[in-house]
């Protein structure tokens, strides 16, 4: 009988905000915001190749989707002051 796998899920910890907006408007799922001198805002099974793609300008993303991205974030980051 086979034995179901066991899923591992891949945290990454972006402290980058443009990244952090850019990957949240792929679809990449953010599942923790960590405040402190230097935030962290911390997504699951993120690929090396979205990554890649972002700072090698080879991928695009909706200019209202990253907006709208951009906004979130710097919401929770108002949200510690």
């Amino acid at each position: 009988m086979d034995q179901p796998r066991e899923s591992r899920t891949t945290l990454r910890r972006i402290s980058d905000l443009n990244l952090a907006a850019f990957l949240l408007a792929k679809g990449h799922n953010l599942v923790r915001f960590q405040g402190g001198p230097r935030a962290e805002f911390v997504f699951s099974d993120v690929p090396e190749q979205a990554i890649l793609a972002y700072y090698g300008q080879g991928d695009e993303v909706s200019a209202r989707k990253l907006l709208d991205a951009l906004k979130n974030l710097k919401g929770l980051l108002q949200g510690l002051r």
